[in-house]
């Protein structure tokens, strides 16, 4: 699909021909550039966004003023920069709140629930959840489809797909209603993403998976990389393939896994893979040294040490010891591998409280 062909893009359009006033369609112009960018064609969004600076630099207004720093924080958020990202969105949502842009204040709040779950605030996450919930009406399509989808994401990372399910099915038909494909790949990417996050908690951390109800993990990375090339998606392009490489490698198929992380790593790096590539180089590592190639395996287990952050999130700090653990056992480094198995230990029982708490804010809230 191209953006001549976008439904979302046309349906845009159409309310921009039949818009009353300028600043109507500005708004709508910069509800355009929001979704350029999520389906990742930001020059086009940028191209947008400096005309309506240009615009509106002698004689502000609120409502422009909240869209460019909703939409630029998009941009930071698929750039990886997630504090720009908070900063920019922050600023949106006091400007719509204050000028009682009630749909604004929703659809931010959404993507602040967004961002408060990228660094794992469990209560910054429910409580934006419901103050979207609270302000946005059942035509609201894209705050209600992004914020379903941000409960369904924090419920499946609990390893309850079952509480997960029906926030799921919302956020899908709040964005087939949109005609928003860039929600409908964020959803696939996004249920692909705790697949494979739960099946690494059951493979490497000992957590029980939840019943027949979870998706296969493999076979949702090939979905989502299908859509997004019909889609013509591009925003996380070099995520799905390397989501495909963490479930292979977890099935135990090496060899196909680490062709696919080398197709892929480096330029995911520009896409917000940054912070997980402590786990990526220790996965890499282990595959190698299921190949028998112990040099470079020691190699990727440098990279990997060297990449473990205060950005890294405990189920993917977890995860990395996990792998460490077990590389450095494989290549006769049994010192180092019994450090690395004590720490994801510790990671792992840490991050078992960290479901419990999700469970406990979220576990109770009904979709719409």
């Amino acid at each position: 699909m191209t953006i001549a062909t976008d439904r979302h893009l046309l349906s845009i359009d159409s309310e921009i021909a039949r818009a009353p006033d300028r600043l109507s369609v500005d708004c709508l112009r910069a509800k355009r550039a929001a979704y350029l960018v999520r389906q990742g064609h930001v020059a086009e969004a940028s191209s947008l966004l400096d005309d309506l600076k240009v615009r509106y630099s002698a004689s502000p207004t609120a409502a422009i003023s909240s869209w460019l720093n909703f939409v630029e924080g998009l941009r930071f958020l698929f750039q990886g920069r997630n504090a720009d990202a908070m900063d920019k969105m922050l600023r949106a949502h006091a400007l719509a709140s204050a000028a009682s842009l009630v749909p604004m204040r929703a659809l931010s709040a959404g993507w602040l629930a967004n961002l408060k779950f990228g660094v794992l605030d469990i209560e910054g996450v429910a409580d934006r959840i419901l103050e979207a919930l609270q302000h946005s009406t059942a035509t609201d399509h894209q705050a209600l489809s992004r914020v379903c989808l941000v409960a369904a994401v924090s419920l499946h990372f609990a390893n309850r797909y079952d509480l997960a399910k029906p926030w799921y099915a919302s956020a899908q038909f709040h964005a087939v209603e949109e005609g928003d494909e860039a929600t409908i790949s964020a959803l696939m990417h996004n249920k692909a993403c705790m697949g494979v996050a739960t099946l690494r908690q059951a493979v490497l951390g000992g957590v029980t998976r939840a019943g027949p109800l979870v998706p296969d993990a493999l076979l949702q990375a090939d979905s989502t990389i299908n859509y997004d090339s019909l889609a013509g998606v591009q925003s996380v392009n070099t995520w799905a393939p390397v989501l495909k490489a963490q479930a292979l490698s977890l099935r135990g198929m090496f060899a196909e896994s680490l062709d696919i992380y080398e197709k892929n790593l480096e330029a995911g790096k520009s896409q917000g893979l940054s912070r997980v590539l402590c786990y990526m180089y220790a996965d890499v590592a282990w595959c190698q040294a299921q190949l028998g190639k112990a040099r470079e395996s020691r190699s990727n287990v440098d990279l990997a040490i060297s990449n473990i952050s205060s950005e890294c999130l405990i189920d993917d700090r977890a995860a990395t010891h996990s792998r460490l653990a077990g590389t450095l056992a494989a290549i006769g480094a049994g010192d180092e591998a019994a450090i690395h198995a004590t720490a994801a230990l510790t990671d792992w029982n840490q991050f078992r409280q960290l479901q419990q708490e999700i469970v406990l804010r979220l576990g109770a809230l009904t979709p719409r």
